[in-house]
């Protein structure tokens, strides 16, 4: 990590650095890795998606969230779309940070960017909390 948050890239071998991408806020969950399109995928506490060039760590492109990612690494499919959580919502990506394909907001559940997605070829699956009340701890 840089000052603020961002991205460092380190050689396997040495583990002299190679790159650095720094970004205005911190970056928890890891960044992923899309052998595809030879990039870099990370999103971090400044509600930004990155795409990093893996060679180089030049940023390609960036996707505004609106929304910060708190601790869940994003997740490539096959066909390189892009899924990950936010504070309350489940994104779909396309390849390329262009749109995003869906999302989904449920209702009175938080902390969904806090646990990592889970895919299967036909289901995404996330965990949320629901405001319970400290009351209800005794």
């Amino acid at each position: 990590m840089t000052s603020g948050g961002g991205v460092r890239a380190l050689d396997i071998a040495s583990g002299d650095p190679v790159w650095t991408v720094a970004t205005e806020a911190g970056m928890m969950p890891s960044p992923v890795i899309d052998t595809m399109r030879r990039a870099v995928i990370a999103v971090g506490g400044d509600g930004v998606v990155y795409e990093i060039e893996l060679r180089t760590g030049a940023i390609r492109r960036t996707l505004g969230l609106q929304s910060a990612d708190a601790m869940s690494s994003p997740r490539i499919t096959s066909d390189g779309r892009i899924y990950l959580g936010t504070a309350e919502t489940v994104w779909s990506i396309d390849s390329g940070l262009k749109i995003a394909n869906w999302t989904y907001r449920p209702t009175g559940v938080r902390g969904i960017g806090d646990i990592p997605l889970a895919l299967s070829r036909d289901l995404v699956l996330t965990t949320g909390t629901r405001p319970y009340g400290f009351i209800h701890s005794f």
